[in-house]
C-alpha cells in the first residue's frame, strides 16, 4: 500500500506542468487548456486500449497506475470541468471501437500505443478538442 502511494504521489508530481506564474494555475490560458486536454485524451486512449477490467487497480501494472494518476490527480485537470472530459471521451472511445484505426501485428496483437499516438498527432483530434475548450471556455475565441 505504501509502495503505491509513494508511486502515485510521483506520478502526481511529474505529470504537474510546472507554472512561472500562480494564476496560470488556476485559471489557465486557452492554450494551456487545450494541451492538457489533448494529454488527458492521450492518456486517456492509452488506458481504455490496454485494461484488464479484471485486474484490480493496485495488481494492474504501474503503467497503467500511472494513466489513471495522469489523469485524475492533476488540479490543472480538475479547474477544467468534469464535462469536457466526458465529451473527449466519447470521442476517443468512438476512435477506438473502429477496428481500421487500431493496427495489428503479424501475430494479431493491437497496437494501441501506436494508434494513440496516430490519434493525438492527426489534425481532427487537434480541432476537436480545440472545439471541446472553447465551448465550455468563456475566455477561449
Amino acid at each position: 500500500m505504501v509502495k503505491i502511494l509513494k508511486n502515485g504521489i510521483i506520478a502526481l508530481l511529474f505529470a504537474q506542468p510546472i507554472f512561472a506564474d500562480f494564476d496560470e494555475l488556476w485559471n489557465p490560458s486557452c492554450n494551456t487548456r487545450i494541451q492538457l486536454l489533448k494529454e488527458y485524451g492521450f492518456a486517456f486512449c492509452l488506458e481504455k486500449g490496454y485494461e484488464d477490467p479484471k485486474q484490480s487497480f493496485e495488481k494492474q501494472p504501474s503503467f497503467m497506475r500511472h494513466l489513471g494518476f495522469i489523469r485524475g490527480g492533476s488540479i490543472e485537470l480538475s479547474m477544467l470541468g468534469r464535462e469536457k472530459f466526458e465529451e473527449l471521451e466519447k470521442y476517443i472511445l468512438t476512435y477506438l471501437s473502429n477496428p481500421k484505426n487500431i493496427p495489428i501485428t503479424k501475430h494479431q496483437s493491437k497496437l494501441y500505443v501506436l494508434a494513440c499516438l496516430r490519434l493525438y498527432d492527426s489534425p481532427k483530434y487537434q480541432d476537436e478538442v480545440k472545439r471541446i475548450v472553447k465551448k465550455y471556455c468563456k475566455d477561449c475565441k
